[in-house]
């Protein structure tokens, strides 16, 4: 975890007051001999995939009474997916730590992976996708950007396989709000993202972008509405330390 400890408590204690039963975090720069650091009952159970050096790295904490179990994690810090129940209900949960190189065939591992889970009919996915799906309507338009930025064929491959659906692009088909702005080339993407399965869309109460707070990223805040009379509230925020094609896709729910 970069940053000093007063860092590290700081960023806690802000989940800790959102009362969320979901946490995901990237970035955590934790190494495996050092993960005990990431564990927080307070948050809940945790489930980590590091890297053996300090660099990338995920983690998901989820509160007890959903049962949570892991599932799979790759060895470099990328890759994170664990089982919760609630109401009757299973999800597989997955945290994603895009790389900047190597991104389609990182997808393509991950579809892969994800082919021996098809059973799971409600899937969260989240985290920095290190990508945008639109760069029309995902990422400023700056002269001085070379890189056109968008997400690899493999992605959305993926995506169309297992029939997820960017739920905050869905919510807001002509919004244009980043979560990472580039002080290097003075220009904001919408990187970190959730996708979620097409048949939880009606159930999700609320998405939003959050204002920053302990990250250089925007968390994203997703409330679930399973019971006439109960909600559930997720949050993902990357680096815990630290078109028109799309408008023709979204559906308004």
């Amino acid at each position: 975890m970069a940053g000093p400890p007063r860092k590290k408590t700081k960023d806690f204690s802000y989940f800790e007051k959102e009362q969320l039963d979901i946490v995901c975090l990237q970035e955590t720069h934790v190494t495996r001999l050092h993960r005990k650091v990431l564990i927080n009952k307070r948050l809940g159970q945790e489930f980590i995939s590091s890297d053996k050096v300090k660099k990338r790295g995920v983690v998901i904490y989820a509160k007890e009474n959903l049962s949570p179990k892991f599932l799979f994690k790759d060895e470099q810090g990328r890759i994170l997916a664990i089982e919760i129940q609630t109401q009757g209900e299973k999800f597989l949960i997955l945290g994603i730590y895009a790389p900047n190189e190597g991104k389609s065939e990182f997808y393509k591992k991950l579809h892969e992976i994800m082919l021996d889970y098809l059973d799971y009919t409600n899937i969260i996915m989240m985290g920095d996708m290190n990508g945008v799906v639109s760069t029309h309507m995902d990422k400023s338009q700056n002269q001085n950007l070379t890189k056109d930025g968008r997400l690899p064929k493999t992605f959305f491959e993926l995506t169309d396989n297992m029939d997820l659906i960017d739920i905050w692009r869905t919510r807001n088909p002509l919004g244009k709000e980043g979560t990472f702005f580039s002080e290097a080339h003075l220009s904001w993407t919408r990187i970190d993202q959730i996708w979620t399965t097409r048949g939880l869309a009606p159930k999700i109460r609320k998405v939003e972008i959050c204002p920053k707070t302990c990250s250089d990223h925007n968390a994203l805040k997703v409330e679930l509405r399973l019971t006439p009379t109960g909600s559930f509230r997720w949050k993902m925020n990357d680096t815990l330390l630290r078109d028109q094609e799309i408008v023709k896709k979204a559906q308004k729910l």
